[in-house]
């Protein structure tokens, strides 16, 4: 199935990059005619918005690829998880 858009209303950016001081300018240089820069909302809380986005990754995956589903809980609680954020790349990582 393929999508194809005119216009997009709201371009919402979070996670390391939302913070480059260029973000919006690169945004809406690449899509002149489809996103005005006002249109273009900054993300305030970027771990959280990583932690959705990852979230929202793993269930698409899931979908595309039911046997990647272990069905379990134990190895999510027998098994060290570290999800770490940094603001820009040259600050130290965060772990959550």
């Amino acid at each position: 199935m393929q999508l194809s858009l005119d216009k997009i209303d709201r371009v919402l950016v979070a996670g390391g990059s939302s913070r480059l001081p260029f973000v919006k300018e690169e945004i809406a240089l690449v899509l002149p005619s489809m996103v005005e820069r006002s249109s273009i909302q900054i993300g305030s809380d970027i771990a959280e918005a990583v932690a959705y986005g990852i979230a929202c990754e793993c269930r698409e995956q899931a979908k595309r690829e039911p046997t990647l589903v272990v069905d379990k809980l134990s190895p999510c609680i027998l098994n060290d998880l570290y999800i770490a954020f940094k603001k820009s790349r040259r600050d130290t990582y965060v772990r959550i």
